[in-house]
């Protein structure tokens, strides 16, 4: 997930489909759709509440091509111009119009090529998927995997569990993660503790995805459009796209270290506009979906 900046769009956006909570003002209304800066954002309602902003640009049609290092970077390199290449491509804005959030039409055109995601190995103790091998796509299902399990939880608790588990030493931590904000904001807004609710659930399916780019083969900015329900007696749905610097480290992808990516413009997957954004579907090796 991308950074919870005040200047920036939230991920989760107006738009989504509602029914209004009966004594709502419309200025409360209002403040939820303006959502929180950060890393994408989360509904409530199917009104959007920044949930985790997700960053970077998306590259498609018309757009440049994803961005490699002019000199390799070798594993454990940190050296001043593999580490400015990386922040150039992670900081790189988003080129084109903001995304359409909410429902719309499905496109009729060929998608293309979908990405298939590798199967995971395993889970970890906070709950998220692990195992995906070195490449594009498992860095984008670790990024999947890494979101679902942090805004899936409901809770502060459960979020900064995950963070404090893949992120980089100089990443986003359990204070500073723009999901932590976003959650932080979603539970603040409806009114609940940190805690949560019993009667609150989070489903974010990984629906599109698409590489930004890498430099060298251990630093790749992977982004995930995600298809988004929030459920607390009235159920909304939206989009919200995530990218996130992804670090090979020991042996598995985590959130590097860096100011977290450029916001990515949220599409409802499958549309027109998805699709010349340059997001590719998402299938999942059959061993991969549990």
């Amino acid at each position: 997930m991308a950074g919870y900046r005040s200047t920036q769009q939230s991920p989760f956006r107006a738009g989504a489909t509602y029914r209004v909570p009966q004594g709502w003002s419309r200025r409360r209304i209002l403040a939820l759709l303006t959502g929180i800066a950060g890393l994408a954002g989360l509904l409530v309602w199917g009104l959007v509440l920044s949930l985790m902003s997700v960053g970077s640009a998306v590259l498609g049609t018309g757009h440049p091509d994803p961005v490699s290092a002019t000199a390799p970077a070798r594993a454990g390199s940190t050296s001043a111009q593999v580490a400015r290449a990386r922040d150039e491509l992670a900081a790189r804005p988003m080129p084109g119009a903001l995304g359409d959030y909410k429902p719309e039409a499905l496109s009729t055109r060929d998608p293309g090529t979908p990405i298939v995601l590798p199967p995971a190995r395993g889970r970890d103790g906070v709950g998220v998927l692990t195992g995906y091998p070195k490449t594009t796509a498992g860095a984008i299902a670790q990024v999947a995997a890494i979101d679902q399990a942090a805004m899936q939880s409901g809770t502060l608790a459960g979020v900064r569990a995950v963070i404090a588990a893949w992120a980089a030493p100089g990443g986003p931590s359990p204070t500073t993660w723009s999901g932590v904000t976003s959650m932080a904001g979603l539970l603040g807004e409806m009114d609940l503790p940190g805690s949560g609710s019993p009667r609150l659930t989070i489903t974010f399916t990984p629906s599109m995805g698409l590489v930004k780019g890498n430099v060298g083969s251990d630093f790749v900015v992977a982004c995930v459009d995600f298809a988004v329900e929030v459920s607390l007696d009235e159920t909304s749905t939206a989009a919200v796209a995530d990218c996130e610097r992804m670090l090979w480290q020991d042996g598995r992808w985590v959130i590097g270290p860096g100011t977290e990516p450029a916001e990515a413009p949220s599409f409802w997957p499958d549309t027109d506009e998805a699709l010349e954004a340059g997001w590719k579907d998402l299938t999942h090796d059959q061993a991969t979906h549990e």
